[in-house]
């Protein structure tokens, strides 16, 4: 039985509906994977089902539960954990107080994170300010926040475009530990514009186009997709 379902996803910003339609599910150490041009609806799905925008039509269901007008943190407190794209941090706490939240669930204080032991370079400065970090050390520390949210027994970790901007090294390193998160039986659900490094790690995928659902299948499915490899890896790829 999925952990997370999503049926009939709309959003809409005024009279411009960005998601029409979207059906997905997370399964138990399973990795699903929305790819999709920039405008696509990638993020729009994620922050409508995470409750940070609420959705003009259709329902998410957390195991027994309809979670659809559920506000976000209670969507966290259940263990839907999102891990937002780019420099999302708490700029005016330090590298360590963003590592905490990541870990927290519930009103008790949580101990430190045993994910931050395995971000080095953020914990020599975990007394920074968090705007302080430079160039990869953002995502760094976003890595981290992931460990952290599996650290505090999460469920589903819904990730936002992990890799963007990050050397080759990096997007192995960041790949890898979302495969080992997946392994430990926490479903993910990751939205990355990295196509083929996403569906290394993946099991399924969806594609949207225009808020729309336009390919749907295995990683394998999708990675061999003519249209996907045009799209995300050019002309010169479909050649020959």
């Amino acid at each position: 039985m999925p952990l997370l379902e999503v049926h009939d996803l709309h959003v809409r910003y005024g009279g411009v509906i960005a998601v029409r339609g979207i059906d997905l599910s997370v399964d138990e150490g399973r990795v699903e994977v929305v790819l999709g041009a920039n405008g696509a609806g990638k993020t729009s799905t994620l922050r409508a089902i995470c409750g940070q925008l609420r959705q003009s039509q259709g329902h998410v269901r957390w195991a027994d539960s309809d979670i659809s007008t559920w506000p976000s943190f209670k969507v966290a407190r259940a263990g839907l954990v999102l891990v937002p794209e780019g420099r999302r941090v708490f700029a005016p706490l330090s590298v360590y107080e963003n590592l905490l939240l990541g870990g927290t669930r519930t009103s008790r204080r949580p101990d430190a994170p045993s994910s931050s032991s395995r971000c080095s370079r953020c914990s020599r400065s975990w007394a920074s300010a968090a705007s302080s970090l430079r160039g990869s050390e953002w995502r760094r520390a976003a890595d981290a926040g992931l460990r952290a949210g599996h650290d505090g027994r999460a469920q589903v970790i819904a990730d936002g475009r992990a890799v963007d901007g990050l050397s080759p090294a990096m997007v192995e390193r960041i790949m890898d530990a979302i495969g080992d998160i997946a392994k430990t039986g926490i479903g993910i659900l990751m939205v990355e514009q990295n196509a083929m490094a996403a569906l290394e790690v993946a099991e399924s995928a969806i594609v949207l186009e225009r808020g729309h659902i336009v390919l749907s299948g295995t990683a394998d499915e999708i990675r061999t997709h003519p249209d996907v490899v045009k799209a995300f890896l050019g002309d010169k790829a479909t050649a020959g």
